[in-house]
């Protein structure tokens, strides 16, 4: 059975890892704040509208509330 790619969502060869400490989890919300930033869209993390990183750098939660208290930056 041919698979259709058109809608892929992960890359092919993704590697899973588990988050099983603060540090793993502290470098993998890094990586994700800093996609846009890598792909041109934005400057900075916190600029990008729909990231989190607003929550944690700008303490703005009116798009999407996040408990940044859970992990200290």
């Amino acid at each position: 059975m041919k698979k259709n790619w058109e809608y892929q969502i992960w890359q092919i060869g993704y590697d899973d890892l588990g988050v099983y400490s603060p540090k793993i989890l502290r470098t993998k919300i890094d990586y994700i704040h800093n996609n846009p930033g890598k792909e041109g869209l934005v400057e900075k993390p916190e600029d990008y509208r729909y990231s989190s990183a607003r929550n944690y750098i700008l303490n703005d939660h009116s798009i999407i509330k996040v408990d940044t208290e859970l992990l200290s930056f």
